[in-house]
C-alpha cells in the first residue's frame, strides 16, 4: 500500500539535500476521482504532522501539489484507513513502481504521535533482512570461503609436519669432546673423541669412544703397527668386541 520515497525536489528548489517521506497511501475519491496523498516527511523534528497533498503521477515519479477545503475528507480516510474500512468511497492507488516523490507543496494536518507510528507501522513495508536466507542455507557464502580456506591450510600444515617430523616430534642432541696430546712415548699425537646422543627426554641413547693416533713419520707408524707398540697400552686387544683400524697413506692408527 504505502511506500518510501526520496525526495527529489522541494519548493521547487533544486539542490536541496535530499530526504526520505514514508507515504502511506495515494488514494481516489470514488464520487469526484481526485488523487490525493497523506505523507509524513523524516526531516520533519515534529512526529505530530501529516502531511497530505493532491497526486499527479509521472513516470516513477510523484507530484505533490497543496490543496485546498479538504481536509475533512483526509480526515475520513485516515479514519478508515486505520480502521481497515478504507474501501468505503476510497480507491487505493498501486505506488509500487514509484521510487522519487517531486513536492512543489503540501498541506499539514496535526494529529497524535502515536497516529503517524501506527501508520507507518500498517503501511510501509519492512526492510527483509539477507540474513534469513543465510540461515536457511545454513552458512554464507563468505564463512564457506573462510572455512574452506582454514581447510586447505590444515592440510598444507600436516602435510609439512608429516615432511619435517622432526619439528614435531623433536630431534635427537649430539655432543662430541675431542681432546688431544702429544704422546711422546710413541711419536704420535693422540686423539681421544667421545660422541654423545640424547633423545627429546634428554636421555642418553648412544655413546661412542674412539682413540687415533697421527704419528709424526712413517718410521715410527710403522714400528707402532708392524711391531705391535701399541700391545703396552692394549693388553686385551685380542678381545673380539675391539676394532683397530689404520691408514698407512695418512699415517693414523685408530680404534
Amino acid at each position: 500500500m504505502g511506500k518510501t520515497l526520496l525526495v527529489t525536489e522541494f519548493d521547487l528548489q533544486f539542490g536541496k539535500d535530499d530526504h526520505m517521506i514514508d507515504v502511506y497511501a495515494v488514494f481516489r475519491e470514488a464520487k469526484r476521482g481526485d488523487l490525493f496523498a497523506i505523507y509524513s516527511d523524516r526531516n520533519d523534528d515534529n512526529k505530530s504532522i501529516l502531511h497530505y497533498a493532491s497526486v499527479h503521477k509521472k513516470s516513477d515519479s510523484l507530484v505533490f501539489i497543496d490543496i485546498k477545503n479538504k481536509e475533512e475528507i483526509i480526515k475520513e480516510f485516515t479514519w478508515k484507513l486505520l480502521n481497515k474500512k478504507e474501501s468505503e468511497g476510497f480507491e487505493i492507488e498501486d505506488i509500487s513502481s514509484c521510487v522519487k516523490a517531486e513536492i512543489i507543496s503540501s498541506n499539514q494536518l496535526m494529529i497524535k504521535p502515536q497516529v503517524i507510528k501506527t501508520l507507518f507501522e500498517m503501511c510501509i513495508p519492512k526492510e527483509v533482512k539477507q540474513v534469513n536466507k543465510k540461515e536457511k542455507s545454513g552458512m554464507s557464502s563468505s564463512s564457506k570461503i573462510l572455512l574452506t580456506g582454514f581447510s586447505l591450510a590444515f592440510l598444507v600444515l600436516l602435510a609439512f609436519l608429516f615432511v619435517n617430523k622432526d619439528l614435531l616430534l623433536g630431534t635427537n642432541i649430539k655432543y662430541v669432546c675431542t681432546n688431544s696430546y702429544l704422546d711422546t712415548e710413541v711419536g704420535s699425537t693422540k686423539e681421544l673423541k667421545q660422541s654423545m646422543t640424547f633423545n627429546i627426554k634428554n636421555e642418553l641413547t648412544s655413546r661412542i669412544i674412539t682413540t687415533s693416533y697421527k704419528f709424526n713419520n712413517k718410521e715410527e707408524y710403522e714400528n707402532y703397527v708392524n711391531i705391535g707398540t701399541y700391545f703396552k697400552e692394549e693388553p686385551i686387544f685380542r678381545n673380539s668386541s675391539m676394532k683397530y683400524e689404520h691408514d698407512d697413506v695418512n699415517l693414523l692408527f685408530y680404534k
